[in-house]
């Protein structure tokens, strides 16, 4: 008479793998418990300080005036793959502190007003977030003097303003506004980088505070018209 054949082959796998699932979604629901607990004692405490972030970058750059007044220029250099020299560059100037002015104290105006107006929202944690990246990365921006540098920031405004447009995420009109405004600024990108690698090429140097002191001679290159 045959017997019953079990084929327990892979069974101690399947085991393992309900048993690390079942931990997982015990440990997402405590998790989840703890952030429901904890964010509306977290988040009221500092919601009114969040606007000193941007208020506290206004007051540097404007200390930061009177020497760029006098010498012209302040450049801060942080060796990032050396290398490859390339170096992670800001360039202070008239025109960047203009800008980096308008978009710390614009910043800090946004922040206090979101705050009132969508007080009761429950989604206003992450567009704070988003904003504050939003203007950090504008303000990186403005502020970039490596090519590199100035290419990731302008990514970045990329993505954070795709977060910003798509806030109200249940809405299909703000996912396909966010979606639109994502491939513009991805497609700007490109063009972007191809520039400032053919300017790069062009000049010899990433930085563009050494591009903009060859200027003469970059408009005699091959490769001006392309840049």
């Amino acid at each position: 008479m045959p017997g019953i054949h079990l084929d327990l082959k892979g069974e101690p796998f399947v085991i393992l793998e309900v048993s690390l699932d079942t931990v997982r979604r015990v440990n997402g629901l405590r998790t989840g418990r703890i952030v429901a607990c904890v964010e509306p004692l977290v988040w009221p405490a500092y919601q009114p300080f969040l606007a000193l972030f941007p208020a506290a970058l206004t007051v540097w750059l404007l200390l930061q005036a009177p020497e760029v007044l006098e010498n012209g220029r302040l450049l801060f250099e942080w060796q990032w793959v050396p290398s490859l020299g390339i170096s992670l560059s800001f360039l202070l100037d008239g025109l960047s502190l203009l800008f980096g002015l308008l978009i710390t104290v614009m910043g800090a105006c946004v922040l206090v007003y979101a705050g009132g107006y969508l007080k009761n929202h429950p989604d206003l944690p992450r567009f704070h977030f988003a904003l504050v990246a939003f203007m950090v990365s504008m303000l990186g921006l403005v502020l970039a003097d490596g090519l590199f540098t100035l290419f990731i920031f302008w990514e970045l405004t990329s993505i954070t303003s795709y977060l910003l447009i798509g806030f109200n995420h249940a809405d299909i009109n703000a996912r396909k506004s966010a979606r639109q405004g994502l491939f513009v600024t991805v497609a700007g990108g490109l063009a972007l980088m191809a520039g400032l690698l053919l300017l790069g090429i062009a000049s010899g140097s990433w930085s563009l505070a050494d591009i903009l002191s060859q200027e003469a001679d970059l408009r005699e290159h091959a490769l001006y018209t392309l840049c």
